[in-house]
């Protein structure tokens, strides 16, 4: 089991595990709409997610919130 790191980054959520230069396991979902809009910023994040998982299914990928996240504590 591996995780991924997701958040925000400009006009796009993220999804990736590893580092960014290095790694092919990471995906971009474009924010549509608003870019301040925090639940828009949210569910971009999460679609990358949903995205990624889906790439390197059966393998189950936890996460954890990067600082760009909206929901980051």
């Amino acid at each position: 089991m591996r995780r991924a790191l997701i958040g925000v980054d400009g006009n796009c959520g993220f999804a990736g595990i590893g580092h960014l230069a290095e790694s092919p396991d990471w995906e971009f979902v474009e924010i549509a709409g608003d870019r301040n809009d925090a639940a828009l910023r949210s569910s971009a994040a999460y679609a990358a997610l949903r995205k990624l998982r889906e790439r390197l299914s059966p393998e189950t990928i936890t996460y954890e919130l990067d600082v760009s996240h909206p929901r980051y504590l």
